[in-house]
């Protein structure tokens, strides 16, 4: 989990086999934390893992 600044507060990434397993992590979330929103996105494939950045 990482704390961000912008319009979202905290990033939680989570990695599971298909749908029906980030639905049961959705539910348990909204279940245990009083969130106001929770918005999701879905990575579609990795293009790239690792990147150095020049600095």
């Amino acid at each position: 989990m990482r704390r961000i600044a912008g319009d979202y507060d905290y990033v939680l990434k989570v990695v599971v086999e298909d749908m029906n397993a980030f639905d049961r992590v959705y539910q348990r979330l909204i279940e245990k934390v009083d969130l106001d929103t929770v918005t999701s996105y879905m990575t579609m494939e990795a293009i790239a893992v690792a990147r150095d950045l020049p600095i």
